[in-house]
């Protein structure tokens, strides 16, 4: 996609995305794992090796939805593999109906979700032990240094925009982040990121180097923050 069809179409998004806020508010959905490994952890073949990776740490889902009620979430199977020593937590307003609460279609698209997993697996699990917590980011109020991975599927940087915002979030994801944590963003306006300002400049002072952009509109952003 050219640069002048790339700022075409997000403008395109923006749009879409404004009036879709307004009216509906942000969407909520049920991932399954499989879906969290295609979207934010596409390095690894299986879920499998993508749980290996994820042995001994605790993650935290930004805007995880009704993933925490799909027994086929990641936030589900983790908890109920014996063999995994992960901790997850899915940080989530609606839970507590602190922004809103839940809608009809978002509840039948967590029953189709279910439903079509459950097709593909031919058997039927039950949820294991899981937490979600009811907050939202900015905002965060986690211990300093308790969280290896952050991850968001389509929340940060694309239903959350404001940059001043998102300055604020990354300082708090600083903060909570242990030495050798990492943040994994899938995002639909990746260009918050890249361009210069405060956003950037803290980025690049206390995260790795990103692949060079631009990147386009649904790339995941991995960033890394840097050793002591």
């Amino acid at each position: 996609m050219s640069e002048r069809a790339t700022e075409k179409f997000e403008k395109r998004l923006t749009t879409i995305t404004n009036i879709w806020k307004r009216l509906l508010g942000a969407p909520s959905t049920a991932r399954d794992a499989e879906a969290y490994r295609e979207t934010l952890f596409p390095e690894f073949k299986t879920v499998d090796a993508m749980l290996e990776y994820l042995q001994d740490k605790t993650v935290l889902d930004i805007g995880s939805g009704l993933t925490h009620e799909n027994p086929y979430s990641l936030i589900n199977i983790a908890a109920r593999n014996k063999k995994s020593n992960i901790f997850f937590m899915g940080l989530e307003p609606k839970v507590g109906g602190i922004s809103e609460k839940f809608s009809l279609a978002e509840r039948l698209w967590l029953h189709w979700s279910k439903l079509r997993t459950e097709s593909a697996e031919k058997h039927r699990d039950t949820p294991g032990k899981n937490l979600a917590i009811a907050g939202a980011v900015p905002g965060l109020q986690l211990p300093d240094k308790s969280i290896n991975i952050i991850i968001s599927n389509a929340a940060v940087g694309t239903w959350i925009t404001d940059e001043a915002a998102l300055l604020q979030m990354f300082k708090e994801f600083n903060d909570v982040l242990t030495g050798d944590g990492e943040i994994r963003i899938k995002v639909f306006f990746p260009k918050l990121f890249e361009n210069d300002g405060p956003l950037r400049q803290f980025i690049d002072s206390n995260f790795e180097p990103t692949e060079s952009g631009p990147h386009p509109p649904g790339s995941l952003l991995i960033f890394k923050k840097k050793r002591p």
